[in-house]
């Protein structure tokens, strides 16, 4: 079986202000064929 390459994305539901950024993000990498690394943690 070919392994096929995932991302994820880890997010704080206590500091959600219902703006949907995070789904505008995940669009974004799923789409992206470069797809940067991005590392965010706060």
């Amino acid at each position: 079986m070919a392994v096929t390459r995932q991302i994820s994305m880890v997010l704080d539901l206590n500091k959600c202000i219902g703006c949907h950024t995070c789904s505008s993000a995940c669009k974004l990498m799923r789409t992206n064929p470069k797809r940067p690394r991005v590392h965010v943690l706060e």
